[in-house]
């Protein structure tokens, strides 16, 4: 799965098929069922979060 807040990125991924789907989200307000991610790995996102305990407890 390649979640990103930005649609351009979201499209960049998936014409580089980096993933089996592809979510246009806030990190902040995601919108995914309890306990249907495993791992979750970010890289320049998290320094974004206005409060940093929401993503983390998500």
């Amino acid at each position: 799965m390649a979640l990103d807040l930005s649609a351009s990125d979201v499209s960049i991924a998936q014409q580089k098929q980096a993933a089996m789907s592809y979510i246009q989200a806030d990190i902040e307000k995601l919108l995914l069922a309890d306990e249907s991610v495993d791992l979750c790995f970010s890289h320049l996102a998290i320094q974004w979060c206005s409060n940093l305990s929401i993503p983390l407890n998500e």
